[in-house]
């Protein structure tokens, strides 16, 4: 079956023919008009067996149809023959006497409903080659006359596509029967065809048409093909005022022009399109935001058009933008607030420097001083964790690098102070940044202050490493180092008691080793640490 259309072969004696059509098949004696009919598998019939048919001596009652009949054989007292057979039946034939009259016929007449063609026996003719391009161009039945019933016909040629083969040795008489036969199943399947397509159509229709969204289809060259109740209702139009349109016809050249070249991008790649998008209603001129889908519209594997949905988000994006408004003034309010906060800071530390040096007390000024190396530690936080850096951890490389520097700066410009900073750096939670900064501020100002004397030279190292599960930390000097039976309990300063207290919140430990200068090294579960736990 192609297109729609049934397979039809006769054969057999002029006089008694057997021609099948869609499991029936018919039996015509020329002295008796009689018919046999049956229904099931094809077989050879022999006459004698009359038993496995039923016969009808009346005439068959054929459906109404409607069209013409094109016949072009190159036999003239043949289609002569065959139209008044079929002029009989109450069909209209169109004789032509060329192939190339047929074709022009074909071209400009849609009321022809079936057409006879004659085949050669050479399949490689010039007339053939006609005959293919004439069956593969046109959505109708072609019916082809061959010398023989056993003609092979490839699948690959446009021919194959033919409604029907009949003998060319076959009568007139039974030729417009197989044709009356084949047109009654022709029209019969195109109705039932668009039957199908009627409820499919109408199936398509009914949901698109309750979806709450605006839908359209265009062509490639933009024209309107189809648009939805909502969007119609939206635009106040009726689809007979939409189809053939295109977006020129309802919206400012700028965005018709938009509209068009996203189409002929969808078109192009064959790849959807979403987005958010200005957009003006026709129907009053109000603009608004709605969101776009855009996708090709696919026939046998070719893009045929596009075919577009969007709805209204104006409401979304004028929260959004109020949203972003207000954190965008908030920003600027916690942005100001901690310039403030930091020049206090650096206020309050020069104030303090400033005391330490008219202050007589040395336990007084070693307190102060802790005071502004603690200042110091948290005026280089806040520089790393400014208000709109969309930021809640930092690069402890990073940190620990400026936190030195700074130190280095208050405490002696005898003393180098260096990092030897991790391999794979890591971000980390402000709080365990800010522990881990203030432990490192003990321990480096107790290796400047202690390890070397007033005018000595030195140095003073920080290095990180991961060690298993730990992350270690380890402070050193070349300084004096510590006595042998020095013990953590009986410092008498507050700095190694605060890095002890830290330590051991994060289930740590602090080691001491007081040989040649003193190394503090400290062990802290990695876990806690990335987790901000202590």
């Amino acid at each position: 079956m192609y297109h729609g259309a049934v397979r039809l072969q006769a054969s057999g004696k002029p006089g008694l023919e057997r021609f099948s059509v869609h499991g029936i098949s018919l039996f015509e004696n020329g002295v008796k008009r009689s018919w046999a009919v049956f229904s099931g598998p094809h077989r050879s019939v022999n006459p004698e067996h009359k038993t496995s048919f039923l016969r009808v001596n009346r005439t068959f009652n054929w459906p109404c149809m409607q069209g013409r009949i094109l016949i072009q054989t190159g036999e003239s007292s043949f289609e002569s023959a065959i139209a008044e057979m079929l002029r009989r039946q109450g069909l209209r034939p169109e004789i032509c006497a060329e192939l190339d009259q047929a074709q022009e016929l074909l071209d400009h007449n849609p009321d022809i409903s079936l057409a006879l063609l004659s085949l050669p026996s050479n399949p490689n003719s010039a007339r053939s080659d006609m005959i293919a391009r004439l069956v593969e161009s046109h959505q109708l039945p072609v019916v082809l006359l061959v010398d023989s019933p056993e003609v092979a016909i490839s699948e690959e040629s446009p021919i194959a596509q033919a409604a029907g083969v009949l003998p060319r040795s076959m009568s007139p008489q039974g030729i417009a029967t197989s044709l009356r036969l084949t047109l009654n199943f022709w029209q019969q399947t195109q109705a039932r065809l668009r039957q199908q397509i009627n409820r499919e159509e109408s199936l398509y229709s009914s949901l698109v048409n309750a979806l709450p969204v605006l839908l359209y289809r265009t062509d490639l060259q933009g024209k309107i093909t189809y648009a939805n109740e909502t969007l119609l209702q939206e635009m106040n139009l009726k689809l007979k005022d939409l189809l053939g349109k295109t977006a020129h016809d309802f919206y400012p050249p700028e965005l018709a022009e938009k509209y068009r070249r996203d189409d002929q991008q969808v078109i192009r790649s064959g790849v959807p399109l979403r987005t958010i998008e200005e957009n003006v209603n026709p129907a009053d001129g109000i603009s608004r935001f709605v969101e776009v889908i855009k996708v090709p519209v696919f026939e046998t594997n070719n893009v045929t058009g596009v075919q577009g949905v969007f709805w209204d988000v104006t409401s979304q994006i004028r929260a959004r933008n109020t949203l972003e408004s207000a954190l965008d003034e908030k920003q600027t309010l916690l942005r100001e607030l901690h310039h403030r906060i930091r020049n206090n800071i650096a206020s309050l530390a020069s104030l303090i420097t400033l005391q330490i040096q008219s202050a007589k007390n040395q336990e007084a000024k070693d307190l102060l001083e802790e005071v502004v190396h603690l200042l110091s530690t948290m005026g280089v936080m806040y520089d790393h964790l400014l208000p709109g850096s969309e930021k809640d951890s930092l690069s402890l490389n990073q940190y620990l690098q400026e936190l030195l520097h700074a130190l280095g700066k208050i405490l002696s410009q005898n003393i180098e102070i260096s990092l030897i900073p991790l391999r794979d750096d890591m971000e980390l939670p402000a709080n365990s940044i800010i522990s881990l900064g203030i432990m490192v501020n003990e321990l480096v100002t107790n290796s400047v202050k202690h390890g070397y004397s007033a005018e000595q030279n030195g140095e003073v190292t920080v290095a990180l490493g991961i060690e298993g599960p730990l992350l270690s930390m380890e402070v050193s000097d070349r300084g004096k180092g510590m006595p042998s039976s020095f013990r953590l309990e009986d410092s008498k300063g507050f700095g190694l008691e605060l890095v002890d207290m830290l330590v051991r919140q994060w289930d740590g430990h602090m080691s001491i080793n007081g040989h040649r200068g003193t190394s503090i090294k400290l062990g802290i579960p990695l876990e806690s640490v990335r987790a901000g736990q202590s």
